[in-house]
């Protein structure tokens, strides 16, 4: 797993790749985008900013490394990534690592972002979700579009 360091340069990298794609041009060693692919893209009228986090808005940032508990408390795995929906950006699951020993034996499962909740305990968030940690084994494994970085 990335510490901070490195999932801090993964996102500007790919924050610094989006304006390549938005003007049309492509990065190094990718190929040009298909007629088809840029007559589908469209500038908005008017792009209004999001100048302030609101209070039921969360980063990604703020899911991903930390652990995911049962209602009783107990660990039942950890957040290693978010789903976002390509076509209106909505985070549609939460892909949990779970099973194995430091890694090893650990697979990953996509829970819907609708089955978590966040709760205050001891003064911390904490991700919970009304699962145990042998129905998240037995879950099938979540298989990946774009190679795991």
């Amino acid at each position: 797993m990335f510490g901070m360091p490195g999932r801090r340069l993964i996102y500007c990298s790919v924050l610094a790749a989006w304006p390549l794609q938005a003007m049309g041009q492509t990065a190094p060693g990718q190929p040009a985008p298909s007629a088809e692919t840029t007559a589908t893209i469209a500038a908005p009228a008017v792009l209004n900013y999001l100048a302030r986090q609101s209070a039921s808005q969360r980063l990604a940032t703020s899911f991903i490394g930390k652990n995911v508990y049962d209602p009783d408390g107990q660990k039942i795995g950890d957040v290693s990534d978010v789903v976002l929906d390509a076509t209106n950006g909505a985070a549609t699951a939460i892909v949990m690592g779970v099973g194995g020993f430091l890694g090893i034996g650990q697979k990953d499962v996509a829970v819907p972002m609708g089955a978590f909740r966040v709760e205050n305990r001891e003064g911390r968030q904490h991700l919970i979700l009304g699962a145990s940690r042998e129905d998240l084994r037995s879950a099938p494994p979540f298989v990946r579009a774009e190679p795991k970085s």
